[in-house]
């Protein structure tokens, strides 16, 4: 029996995935977007003839026009490097369900039919 909205039972959660969803689809068109321009102005702008920029944003200085078109650039791969290695930094590399990867693949059989490291298997067995 589906739950009502509002009880105690509904947690919210199918109504937010969408707009999760959505929030994360933005930002990331938006941040692949700023990232690409900024690759773009490093190609484009003429270093040797101010004209060609100064009167861009950020300008008549060269490293004004640099700073505005590339800076929200840094700013999000910043962000994602840090994201990313927070996510990736939070597994456990001794969970031997969450320890398969490259590295831990199933193709060297070790105990429990999982990849076998031997370097990781030490410093789990050290760890425990």
């Amino acid at each position: 029996m589906p739950t009502r909205l509002g009880s105690p039972e509904d947690s919210g959660t199918s109504r937010q995935r969408p707009i999760r969803v959505l929030g994360a689809t933005t930002a990331v068109v938006v941040g692949l977007f700023l990232v690409g321009r900024a690759m773009a102005e490093l190609f484009v702008v003429h270093y040797s003839i101010p004209a060609s920029y100064s009167h861009a944003w950020g300008g008549p200085t060269l490293a004004g026009v640099l700073a505005v078109h590339t800076g929200p650039a840094i700013i999000i791969m910043v962000a994602a490097t840090m994201l990313l290695r927070r996510r990736i930094g939070s597994v456990d590399p001794c969970d031997p369900v969450l320890a398969r990867g490259p590295r831990n693949s199933t193709s060297a059989a070790g105990p429990g039919g999982l990849g076998y490291d031997p370097e990781l298997s030490t410093i789990c067995a050290i760890s425990t």
